[in-house]
């Protein structure tokens, strides 16, 4: 939910307003809320608890989700929430991919261990793991369980020490062949403070995580093995990846008879242009004709609010359609005349939002939408909220949607929503409640919140539900609770209409959720009940619920009088603290509670005085009651979640195994990451080696995230054998990595390539060769395993090689030159195994590319890129195409790797020939260097006129001759937008 202000759980009002988001013209209201407090310290305090223990591990696997209700979303079985099938079936969201969780794939990086930290890359991470991958070479490989074209990827790649926005990629591949690169960025996280969090970095950092997804080009079976691999393009220093995403998209949809297209009235699907104005006239026209309006394939962009009023809109699917600018939103108009009888399904809403800014209206969804209104397979990300709706109204369906990575609430129902279903929804990432409805003036009546799945988020709650009356969350699956909440909560709280009627919370499925309150040090429940503002006596109905793994407390009582909750077929699996914890007064009766694995140990929450009864209703096992009176020793403790951004890394050895022959040496690459905090120095150290090898490191130390060459040496002497080495790396912790170290007097493990050298000849710059090949062979007496293949150079290779080689098992691997400029050019492949690497050096001869363009197709980088418009298009030969930069943030430089030192005396460039892009002035300076780091200048900034009546929207900069790899042009000034714009950067002789 969004918040003015958040106070800990110590004061006992939070100042909960904020953004009362009313409707596509409405002002903010800011609300301020006189609070008085209640002091903890007075009110009774009883647990319940079994044995000491730790939180119980839950395993991750691919499962079967719920029963949504879209056609739209209908996959038959996925994963959910990093999670086992058997804690979730039946319960979640029916979607249409299946997640993959990182530390169960096939991997040569760093697995980090399971983490209940806030702040932490495994701690934010969906099932609290993920994989750290650093330096060339390193991977994530995935086995596809389903047929899928595409890919959805959550990562982290560091921040910037400034907080600005830098892009990477990282490479995919299938089956051994690459596929293309994904477009990563830091832009949308690394928050920081206290909230409502900056973007400058500072104490607290989170929001770690955001996704980059892409169509592959290619359909590819079950089975199908898919890697995520640093290349050598790909220079962000370290990528952790949590999950991806594999889907089968569906060939876009085709226009609906008889429905008006914006496109038919202006709308740009280039994105070029704003087509707020089109997508008006379009809905005007449907609403006055009764047609249905349609956005077909394409991007556009729109920077305001899009009113919606009895009127159909639908696209060609969210992978299709896309609609993205600053402040973009589709808006209903304002209660209590709210709009009625919209429906919106099948396109993305793609925001610019990367901070929190309660006053600002930069929602996906918002104002007033009832009276049979329907919102359905849209794809929201990288908006403040993904739908924040304003009552009072009521019928509204809000179904099969996925929503990512906001800076606030998934969803929130707020002010006397009424008779609304949400179900089937995707929710991951999100900076507050993923779900909420918020009874703040009217009371929220008979909402139904089913079957959807919440990962992530990053804080507050799953599913909150603040005053109203019978409302009901059931069958849903939510997991991994940062801070200041739980999996499901109820309460009084945020001057909300006090509960009333029944409300149920049934059927569910928490999964590591309940946190710590970041402010106070309380454990909370991952199912709790707050009774802040007033005292809670009306229904309460928990049933045939899960929870599993919970760091704190399974389920909380909190404030003043709480009664008429009753706990029924309800399993705790797992929880840091007590079963059961009743910091409040009141009661509630308890049946068939079954709890195991629960542990105690930390500081004390406090307690004094009042009591809560638990009344027993049969059934109950696994823990028993226990009162808690000022001086008692078994008073109700919680434990601490370690300190936020706590230093820590990890440690991996290049190649699990590898010999040498008595009396030689071998090497290898020990590479480390940053798992948490600021880098550190890590010591690195060898055992386990037998007598006459030694093994040392160069450097012995290094900063957590660099890597180390380790030789092992050999005297004559040494005893031939299998060994077990283990690798330490010591900072402020201590981690391990394991090597098997085998030693004879001949190698055991070898691999061969011939021949050991290719030769490419005649290959036009820009251009593809023909294909020459490597056979490799096992020529060792020991399986090899880890096999996998890397070009370096103006090469690529693939490969038909398996993980494993048997001992005389051979393989082949394709080697295709693709050079980047005229000329000479060198590079190696590497076979790379348990067995020593094998090298084969490669050569090519290039040929002048045909059109003279030397930049064509060349890798482009950004100082910033506006999101959808990357740099790589400025160089892909296409002149519709065109980089943008992030807007209002001159300078912004562009910068193109030639591949190597070359001449040239000219540039042009140019923006899309299109009349409709009016004429403007760029200014340009252009910069060139050796080694992409020390740039000089070679042609000062001065404005370049871009007009299509005058030159076809292009300008030339004349160079005096010049010889260099990269060229970097620098744009301060745009008088047609407020950001550098380029479509094409020839580059001439």
């Amino acid at each position: 939910m969004s918040r003015a202000a958040r106070l800990p759980l110590a004061s006992s009002r939070a100042r909960r307003a904020s953004s009362p988001e009313r409707g596509a013209s409405a002002v903010l209201l800011a609300v301020g809320i006189a609070v008085a407090l209640v002091a903890l310290g007075i009110g009774g305090f009883f647990a319940f608890r079994s044995s000491p223990g730790s939180p119980s591990a839950t395993s991750t696997a691919t499962g079967t989700a719920g029963t949504g209700t879209s056609a739209a979303v209908n996959a038959d079985a996925v994963s959910i929430a990093g999670s086992a099938p058997y804690l979730t079936a039946g319960r979640g969201a029916r979607v249409p991919f299946v997640e993959q969780q990182a530390e169960l794939a096939a991997t040569n990086g760093a697995v980090l261990a399971k983490d209940f930290s806030r702040d932490t890359l495994a701690g934010e991470g969906v099932g609290r793991r993920a994989v750290t991958l650093a330096g060339k070479g390193q991977y994530v490989e995935f086995t596809l369980t389903a047929p899928a074209n595409s890919i959805n990827v959550r990562y982290s790649i560091p921040d910037s020490t400034d907080g600005g926005d830098y892009n990477a990629t990282l490479s995919v591949y299938a089956n051994g062949a690459k596929l293309k690169s994904l477009d990563l960025t830091n832009r949308y996280s690394w928050f920081y403070g206290n909230f409502p969090f900056i973007n400058a970095p500072g104490s607290n950092p989170h929001h770690l995580y955001d996704e980059t997804h892409a169509l592959l080009g290619q359909d590819l079976p079950a089975g199908a093995k898919v890697r995520l691999q640093i290349d050598a393009a790909d220079l962000a220093k370290t990528y952790t990846i949590d999950l991806a995403d594999f889907e089968q998209v569906a060939p876009a949809a085709a226009q609906p008879a008889g429905s008006v297209s914006v496109v038919d009235l202006g709308a740009d699907p280039s994105g070029a242009k704003d087509s707020a104005k089109a997508f008006n006239d379009a809905i005007a026209q449907g609403v006055a004709k009764g047609q249905v309006v349609w956005i077909p394939a394409g991007t556009f962009q729109i920077n305001e609010h899009i009113s919606v009023n009895n009127v159909t809109v639908v696209g060609a699917g969210p992978w299709y359609s896309v609609v993205t600018g600053d402040g973009v939103g589709f808006y209903g108009k304002t209660a209590p005349k709210g709009s009625t009888n919209v429906h919106l399904s099948d396109f993305s809403i793609l925001g610019t939002i990367n901070i929190r800014d309660d006053s600002a209206q930069v929602n996906g969804i918002g104002g007033a939408i009832g009276g049979g209104s329907t919102i359905t397979n849209l794809w929201i990300e990288h908006t403040k909220v993904g739908l924040w709706l304003d009552g009072p109204f009521k019928g509204l369906s809000i179904t099969g949607n996925r929503i990512d990575n906001v800076t606030a609430d998934g969803i929130n129902l707020h002010n006397g929503i009424e008779d609304t279903t949400i179900t089937g929804n995707f929710i991951r990432n999100t900076g507050d409640d993923a779900i909420a409805t918020w009874a703040e003036k009217n009371a929220d009546r008979n909402n139904v919140i089913s079957f959807n799945t919440i990962e992530v988020p990053l804080l507050a709650n799953g599913i909150a539900i603040y005053g109203g009356e019978s409302n009901s969350a059931t069958d849903n699956v939510i997991s991994d609770i940062q801070n200041e909440g739980g999996g499901i909560h109820v309460g009084n709280r945020f001057t909300a209409t006090p509960l009333a009627g029944t409300t149920k919370l049934e059927r569910n499925t928490v999964l590591r959720s309940s946190a710590v309150d970041g402010g106070s040090g309380i454990g909370i429940g991952a199912i709790w009940f707050w009774a802040l503002d007033e005292d809670m006596g009306a229904a309460i109905s928990v049933k045939d619920t899960s929870l599993i793994d919970s760091a704190y407390v399974g389920v909380l009582f909190k404030g003043s009088g709480i009664t008429n909750v009753s706990l029924e077929n309800v399993t705790i699996d797992g929880a840091g603290t007590y079963a059961l914890v009743g910091d409040a007064t009141g009661s509630a009766t308890v049946k068939n509670v079954v709890a195991k694995a629960l542990g105690v140990g930390g500081s004390n929450a406090g307690c004094a005085g009042n009591k809560f009864t638990f009344t027993d209703g049969g059934g109950n096992t696994g823990w028993e009651k226990q009162g808690c009176d000022p001086g008692q020793s078994n008073a109700p403790t919680y434990t601490e979640a370690p300190a936020a951004g706590a230093a820590d890394f990890s440690v991996v050895v290049d190649s699990a195994a590898g010999d040498v022959v008595a009396g030689q040496s071998s090497t290898t690459t020990v590479w480390t990451s940053v798992a948490a905090g600021a880098p550190g120095a890590v010591e690195l150290s060898a055992a386990g080696a037998p007598a006459g090898v030694t093994v040392t490191f160069s450097p012995a130390t290094v900063t957590a995230g660099g890597h180390s060459l380790m030789t092992v040496a050999t005297t004559a002497t040494a005893a031939p054998g299998h060994y077990d080495l283990t690798v330490t790396g010591k900072g402020a912790q201590s981690h391990t990595a394991s090597y098997k170290l085998g030693v004879g007097t001949t190698s055991t493990w070898a691999v061969t390539a011939t021949p050991a050298t290719l030769t490419f000849a005649g290959t036009a710059s820009g251009a593809a060769s023909a294909g020459q090949t490597i056979e490799v062979k096992n020529t060792g007496s020991d399986t090899v395993s880890g096999v996998s293949v890397g070009a370096l150079g103006d090469f690529s290779a693939t490969s038909d090689c398996p993980a494993t080689l048997a001992a005389g098992a051979g393989c082949t691997v394709t080697v295709t030159f693709l050079p980047s400029a005229a000329g000479d050019r060198t590079g190696s492949v590497t076979v790379s195994s348990s067995a020593p690497p094998v090298q084969i050096a490669v050569t090519g001869t290039a040929t002048a590319n045909a059109s003279g363009n030397l930049a064509a197709d060349k890798k482009a980088t950004s100082t910033g890129d506006n999101a959808g418009f990357p740099a790589s298009n400025a160089t892909d030969g296409n002149s519709s195409s065109y980089w943008e930069s992030t807007n209002k943030a001159f300078p912004q430089s562009i910068t193109i790797d030639l591949g190597a030192a070359t001449a040239f005396t000219k540039v042009v460039i140019s923006v899309p020939p299109a009349k409709d892009w009016g004429a403007r002035d760029e200014t340009v300076a252009v910069l060139v260097s050796n080694d992409g780091t020390t740039f000089t200048v070679a042609k000062k900034a001065a404005p370049y006129r871009l007009d299509p009546e005058k030159g076809g929207n292009k300008a030339t900069i004349v160079l005096s001759p010049t010889t260099a790899r990269f060229i970097k042009l620098t744009v301060s000034a745009n008088t047609g937008w407020a950001a550098a714009q380029l479509a094409e950067v020839e580059v001439l002789k």
